[in-house]
């Protein structure tokens, strides 16, 4: 093998390692966590919040004596979780915002997670028409990659949401017996957004394309100049 084959071989070497370590990024730009249950009825928005006991604990102070355990009576500061919902969560109906009342919270576990589960609920006077839910819960300085993998049931139709920092705002609209003669259908919008990382990753992907292929280009005119 000649110089400058052994040459192109590293080059294509250190291609191959650059696009293994962008793939591998790529994989593990996930941060935290979180689901919601949201369900839509004719007059009230239930929502279940459910977040990771560990990071929320560090985020949430309702630890009061610091053993790392949140206790029933601690569970039961309805107040300051209230605060901690509407600092995070906004949910707007028929154009306006509307404040939770908190139902309970209680430690939970899910696939093997020890989580915290937030029940609250936002009660209307008139029929829902549209509504807007706002998620921005750790999308400061705390984890920008947070998700949280929510659900939406409005009468017989179901969907789903990912709440990410660039993909934060779920809106629908309701179609019931007081405004169409229909039952509860949701129409949620989701968006979705590559992360940096994917987009590193396609672009060394072409690089290592557009590379081999002039390293095939070098190695002909080299064979043809030798014969």
């Amino acid at each position: 093998m000649g110089r400058k084959s052994k040459q192109a071989y590293g080059l294509l070497a250190v291609l191959v390692l650059l696009l293994q370590w962008s793939a591998t990024a790529a994989a593990h730009t996930f941060g935290t966590a979180g689901y919601s249950e949201i369900v839509i009825r004719d007059r009230t928005i239930e929502y279940a919040l459910l977040l990771d006991y560990d990071q929320l604990i560090g985020y949430l102070p309702i630890d009061d004596n610091g053993d790392g355990k949140v206790s029933e009576k601690e569970f039961s500061q309805k107040e300051r979780i209230k605060m901690f919902i509407l600092d995070h969560i906004t949910v707007s109906v028929n154009g306006a915002e509307r404040e939770p009342e908190v139902v309970g919270a209680s430690a939970v576990q899910r696939n093997d997670l020890s989580l915290i589960r937030f029940d609250f609920r936002y009660p209307f006077q008139e029929p829902i028409r549209n509504y807007q839910v706002d998620y921005h819960l750790y999308f400061d300085s705390y984890d920008t990659d947070h998700k949280n993998f929510a659900t939406v049931q409005s009468g017989a139709s179901k969907s789903d949401k990912i709440f990410t920092k660039g993909s934060h705002i779920l809106k629908g609209t309701v179609q019931n017996e007081a405004n169409a003669g229909e039952t509860n259908v949701a129409q949620p919008l989701q968006t979705g957004r590559r992360t940096a990382f994917g987009y590193l990753a396609a672009l060394l992907g072409s690089a290592i394309l557009v590379v081999l292929f002039a390293i095939l280009k070098a190695r002909r005119k080299t064979a043809a100049h030798s014969e």
